[in-house]
């Protein structure tokens, strides 16, 4: 009797055991896929991986395609650049120039000197807003802080003289376009020829000659005061 009651009881634990562990795989088999699913979803990662690594060389293909083309565009810019600057600027010639005066109340300038300054070359006219606009357009560089949306204000000052420009922005344009700013020296030459005046047409200022006593303060053309030029001119190239 005992040894039946013994028996029953371990057949009893061991079907327990087998429902526990049933139930117990059921719940596995739920929680992880099978290894056929895991086979699957990691050839269709490696199928994604691979199709992502195309298209990526794909779009390195295209960039690195665009930069060669940029570069491009840059060195005609360049070309072209350089067979405009002639026909935009004027030839000032090599001489003497008297700078600097001795008169009372302009300590600042003392002493007057002569200065000796080789043959330059200096634009005919200033730079316009509409020149200044397809240089921060091609090159990032930031816009007069009068400007909105990077466009200069008023659409019919587009051959005004752009203006609020420091000389850090006016250095960069002339690089860009192939040039450089004027030294003191220089720009004394070009306007005064050998200094003895105080204007490039004379000794007195003159309304026709540039844009002086302007009742309205601004701006005009860039071409309205062609009486003002200086008087060194050589040639228009």
């Amino acid at each position: 009797m005992a040894d039946w009651t013994v028996a029953l009881g371990i057949l009893i634990v061991a079907v327990l055991f087998i429902q526990i562990f049933v139930d117990y795989r059921k719940k596995l088999t739920l929680l992880m896929p099978s290894a056929t699913s895991i086979s699957s979803r990691k050839e269709q990662m490696n199928v994604e991986i691979s199709e992502s690594e195309n298209n990526l060389n794909s779009v390195r293909s295209t960039i690195d395609q665009m930069r060669r083309e940029i570069d491009r565009f840059e060195e005609n810019r360049i070309e072209l650049q350089a067979r405009l600057n002639p026909m935009e600027m004027i030839e000032i010639p090599a001489g003497k120039c008297r700078i600097g005066t001795n008169t009372p109340g302009r300590e600042d300038e003392n002493p007057e000197h002569m200065v000796t300054i080789s043959r330059f070359f200096i634009d005919k006219y200033e730079v316009t807003n509409l020149q200044y606009k397809e240089f921060i357009e091609a090159t990032g560089h930031r816009a007069p802080p009068h400007w909105r949306n990077r466009i200069f204000p008023d659409a019919r000052k587009a051959n005004h003289p752009v203006v609020n420009v420091s000389w850090e922005d006016a250095n960069a344009y002339a690089e860009w376009t192939g040039k450089r700013l004027l030294t003191e020296a220089e720009w004394e030459r070009a306007c005064l020829v050998d200094g003895r005046d105080e204007y490039p047409w004379g000794k007195s200022a003159n309304v026709e000659c540039a844009n002086y006593d302007n009742p309205d303060s601004k701006t005009t053309e860039v071409t309205r005061f062609d009486r003002g030029k200086g008087r060194l001119v050589i040639s228009v190239k």
